[in-house]
């Protein structure tokens, strides 16, 4: 791991920034939120080089609809019950139609 800054920026719902640059109006879009402990928020990770960031511009390139938007809800230490609890409190109320927990290590402690 290098030594050197890394950007962590959040929307305002705290879902952490993927840095793309894609526009997300009207209403034909889908939200898939990812939800887990710090393999999925990739703290030390630059920005465009986090995986939920290439996948959505990766389902994205596809010039069909509908757009894809993908949330990073990843915080390092979380397990199912934390990752349950930010899905009910952040995730419900955006409707998303995909949410995924992903949680190994985390859980089996």
């Amino acid at each position: 791991m290098e030594r050197k800054g890394y950007v962590l920026k959040t929307d305002n719902n705290g879902f952490i920034e993927n840095g793309n640059k894609i526009n997300f109006a009207g209403n034909d879009t889908t939200t898939i939120i990812f939800f887990g402990g710090s393999t999925t928020e990739q703290l030390f990770v630059p920005e465009a080089s986090r995986w939920q960031s290439i996948l959505e511009r990766k389902l994205n390139e596809r010039q069909s609809k509908p757009k894809f938007k993908v949330l990073n809800g990843g915080v390092s230490g979380n397990n199912s019950l934390h990752s349950t609890l930010n899905f009910i409190a952040k995730g419900v109320p955006l409707k998303p139609e995909f949410a995924v927990l992903m949680h190994n290590i985390n859980d089996y402690g």
